[in-house]
């Protein structure tokens, strides 16, 4: 896509791959310093308020805002996307294909022959084959070594957060809410 189809395409089936080409030109050499230098760990604090702002328009009940904080969004994962393919890891379009195998796969009373009659039932059906999936064949909780291992990597992920500088990014949704509410 040229500079000028990026400036004036208004195709309604074009825009993603006009956000593409945008995002790509950005980051090539008589881009935009900034979008240049970004890494998936410098923009880490960008895809969190991202999220946040999303969260926020939705429960504001805002659709124009909505729109725009989805738009933000997208803007996020385009990027990482982005970076990821000028590595030679993965692109858009294999997350694009991941996601909807996973869709796929999870929706076997859609897609295949499994009978659900309700959310519920659609729900357990989901975390059934998302553990067959991870290699958890037993329903539960992990056991008591296998915790342990878990509590040690969380706590080595963190200690590698902090030397990061991540230090109190990651919040919980419970905490969020309990921001929100203080808002």
């Amino acid at each position: 896509m040229t500079d000028d189809e990026m400036i004036r395409c208004a195709e309604p089936g074009r825009q993603i791959e006009r956000l593409r080409a945008i995002m790509h030109r950005l980051r090539a050499p008589g881009g935009c310093p900034w979008d240049a230098e970004q890494t998936h760990e410098s923009l880490v604090s960008n895809l969190i308020e991202e999220t946040y702002e999303t969260v926020a328009a939705i429960r504001s009940g805002d659709q124009e805002n909505l729109q725009e904080e989805l738009g933000d969004l997208l803007l996020q994962v385009v990027f990482h996307a982005e970076l990821a393919q000028e590595n030679d890891r993965f692109n858009l379009d294999e997350i694009a294909r991941g996601i909807s195998d996973k869709l796929v796969r999870r929706h076997p009373h859609v897609y295949s022959d499994s009978r659900v009659d309700s959310t519920d039932g659609v729900l357990s059906q989901w975390e059934d084959i998302k553990r067959a999936e991870k290699g958890h064949e037993e329903k539960g909780d992990q056991e008591e070594g296998d915790q342990e291992e878990g509590d040690q990597e969380k706590g080595d992920q963190e200690k590698g957060d902090q030397e990061k500088g991540y230090r109190g990014i990651v919040i919980s949704l419970d905490n969020f809410r309990s921001m929100e509410q203080c808002a």
